[in-house]
């Protein structure tokens, strides 16, 4: 019974381990940022940077900044469909595949774009950066953080609602 565990345990250590290895030949992550490395709160206005992470060591880059909201003027395989705002090359990975300190791309969020679309940067790998063959890309979304106000006016409407709804229950 002990050894059936024992194997049982091994199969399962084994498959996982190469489901990993087979699911992700291109690992790492690249975040619009800003000057410091937050990836968390990015306002209009905020400078966009880009950092990253276990990516190709020594590796050359380009990126281009979509605004997926704005109308369609290009399409993009496996994104969608957005307007160019930015784009631009020159950046390169360090010894251990980062992208640091946060690499400035130009581009600062609009001013008085508060309604939260999204933005889509993509940045592009390559060709030949070891240890993989041709071009390979990384993409994140960014989201601009909505104005206080709106926020809190809907905050204290559906609070406000919820003590309206819990007054008339309790008669």
């Amino acid at each position: 019974m002990k050894t059936k565990k024992i194997v049982s345990i091994a199969i399962v250590l084994l498959i996982a381990t190469i489901g990993t290895v087979a699911a992700d030949k291109q690992p790492g992550a690249v975040m619009a940022s800003d000057v410091n490395g937050d990836d968390t709160n990015i306002y209009p206005t905020t400078p966009i940077y880009i950092k990253g992470h276990h990516l190709a060591p020594n590796a050359a880059f380009s990126w281009e900044i979509y605004d997926m909201d704005a109308g369609c003027t290009e399409s993009i395989p496996g994104i969608g469909c957005g307007t160019l705002v930015n784009s631009g090359s020159g950046g390169s990975t360090n010894g251990d595949g980062d992208i640091s300190p946060p690499y400035p791309t130009g581009w600062n969020i609009p001013n008085g774009d508060y309604s939260g679309h999204d933005y889509k940067l993509i940045v592009t790998f390559g060709p030949n950066d070891t240890p993989y063959a041709g071009f390979y890309t990384k993409v994140d979304t960014l989201v601009p953080i909505p104005e206080l106000s709106t926020i809190a006016l809907t905050s204290a409407g559906i609070l406000g609602l919820f003590l309206v709804v819990r007054k008339y229950r309790n008669k």
